[in-house]
This record gives structure tokens, sequence and C-alpha cells, in this order.
């Protein structure tokens, strides 16, 4: 059964940003995650008004989730030895913007890269994205000329174009208002 009293306390407490009730972050995220895990949490806060939120809400489910499943797992808790972390590290609220729905193994090599200061969460995130085969460029391209009915400088045009959008927020934002 869930609570929704104290999963609205604690979504509060997270757009605060101030997690000061006597529990360390890890703590917190855990038992957010137990509360919240039978929910649909993302309908459930678009219905509650939290929408612009819903990011790092999310984050910090998945962050407990991470936690909560890490405790009893020998491999993790092996990675993170020859990580040099003799426990799960404390995590905090821009450790946890690098989480994605990706294997456990593949978060704590983001996450441990993140908190050995490898590099900001942009470039973690990038530098982890799966990596096409030459072959697999080839076809996916072959696939947008033939739907898009565009000739290889057209695609690569639309493409340019294509990557500034996604890059400039406020471009993509005015785009989807017009579509």
């Amino acid at each position: 059964m869930v609570n929704f009293d104290l999963v609205i306390e604690m979504v509060n407490t997270i757009c605060k940003g101030d997690v000061s009730n006597g529990m360390s972050f890890n703590e917190f995220c855990v038992k957010f995650y137990l509360e919240t895990k039978i929910l649909p949490l993302s309908k459930f806060l678009r219905l509650k008004g939290y929408s612009s939120k819903i990011p790092k809400i999310m984050n910090t489910r998945k962050a407990g989730e991470i936690i909560f499943e890490s405790k009893n797992s020998n491999e993790i808790l092996e990675l993170l030895k020859k990580e040099g972390f003799s426990e799960i590290p404390q995590l905090n609220y821009s450790s946890i913007m690098i989480l994605r729905k990706t294997s456990l193994d593949r978060n704590w090599i983001k996450l441990i890269s993140y908190l050995k200061g490898e590099g900001t969460i942009e470039q973690i995130v990038r530098n982890n994205k799966k990596i096409l085969l030459p072959e697999e460029k080839i076809k996916i391209n072959e696939y947008l000329q033939s739907e898009l009915n565009l000739n290889s400088t057209e695609l690569s045009w639309l493409l340019n174009k294509f990557e500034k959008i996604l890059s400039e927020k406020k471009i993509l934002n005015s785009i989807k208002k017009l579509v």
C-alpha cells in the first residue's frame, strides 16, 4: 500500500534539494524508491503538478533502486572495491543526473567516473553512449535516405541541423511549438 502523503512529502523534499531529516542521501533515495516502486510515478507527478521537477524526482527514485539492488549484489560490491570504495559511496543530486535505464554495472561505472572527477555529467553520459559500427551507420544512412527521399548531401545537411536543434533546447522547444 502506498502512503501518498509520505510520497508527496518526500517529493517536496526532493524539490527543495535538502535531505536533512536525520537520513543520509542514500538512505533517503532507497526509502523513496521502496515507497514508490509500485506507483506509476511520472503519471502521479504530472497529476499533482510536479511536471517541471520530474527528471530530478525520477533520478532520485532510480538512485534508490540502484543502491537497493547493489547492497545484495556481490558483483557490484566487488566492482566498487576494485575502484577504491569499501562501501557504497554517498551520492548527491548532481551525481544522480548520470543515471539512465541501463544495467546496474553500467550505471555504477558512470557514477564512479563522476565521483573520481573524470569529467562532467554531460561528458560522461556522451562517452558512455553506444557506439555504432561502420556497417550500422551505413545501413542507418541508407534507411534515412530512402525513407526521407534525400541524397547524401541533403542528409548531411539535415543531420547537421538536427545536431544543432538537439544541442540548443530553446530551438528544440520552438520547433515543438510549431509542429
